[in-house]
């Protein structure tokens, strides 16, 4: 069953948000704080380009992904595991094959990995970042879920549900629009609708629309809803 916990961590593979990933053009990842799919590319990027990083921050890195792993398998051991055999090794023969390619380790690359390990080292003792790993506030790809479920599940949700969802949204993509270009802001609209119709029609082709899922939406939908700014 595709659960909550997957959705959100879909995206974290293999295109282009501080959620999710970056195009291998970006220098740096929005934002300050370490991200697993940054983690992963800033790996990739250390094992094909020579003197790019050390030994130290090899080790750096995978700790830092072993305690994320660790820390999300605390509130869903089955995304833990989808991670761990699944969602990370692809992610990391992807960004390794990316970067391999000629072009794959310039300066863009270098300041992303470096940066992203100064990020993993910031927080290794950052309590209240562990705890947001541990207890993530709801994201765009999580209302992305949600919708898919209202469209492929009949019922699922109501129409001002959905509306909700999209200007959620459409909120946190302003937000991100705010610190990022505009080809990472367009490809990351465009990951997300492409998430939204791979997840319906997920739900649709293994006839997925159970009770709990139905619940997972309707849970989502009242997360965003309390974040809703105040009219």
């Amino acid at each position: 069953m595709l659960k909550v916990g997957a959705a959100q961590v879909v995206g974290l593979a293999l295109v282009t948000t501080v959620a999710f990933g970056l195009p291998a053009s970006a220098e740096k990842w929005p934002g300050t704080s370490p991200v697993v799919g940054g983690a992963i590319a800033a790996k990739a990027v250390g094992k094909v380009c020579p003197g790019v990083l050390q030994p130290d921050d090899m080790t750096v890195l995978q700790t830092y992904i072993d305690r994320y792993l660790d820390t999300i398998g605390e509130r869903d051991p089955g995304t833990r595991e989808h991670f761990s055999t699944k969602l990370l090794p692809e992610m990391e023969k992807s960004y390794t094959e990316q970067h391999a390619k000629p072009g794959g380790c310039g300066t863009g690359a270098v300041e992303l990995a470096q940066d992203m390990v100064q990020r993993v080292r910031a927080a290794a003792g950052d309590t209240a970042y562990w705890d947001r790993v541990r207890n993530p506030r709801v994201g765009a790809i999580d209302a992305v879920y949600a919708k898919a479920v209202g469209q492929a599940c009949a019922g699922a949700l109501t129409g001002p549900e959905v509306e909700r969802l999209d200007a959620f949204v459409a909120r946190e993509m302003g937000e991100f629009a705010k610190t990022s270009s505009e080809a990472d802001t367009s490809a990351t609209w465009a990951y997300l609708r492409d998430s939204e119709k791979k997840f319906a029609d997920e739900l649709h082709s293994r006839q997925q629309c159970t009770e709990m899922v139905r619940k997972d939406a309707r849970d989502i939908v009242g997360k965003v809803t309390a974040l809703a700014p105040a009219k």
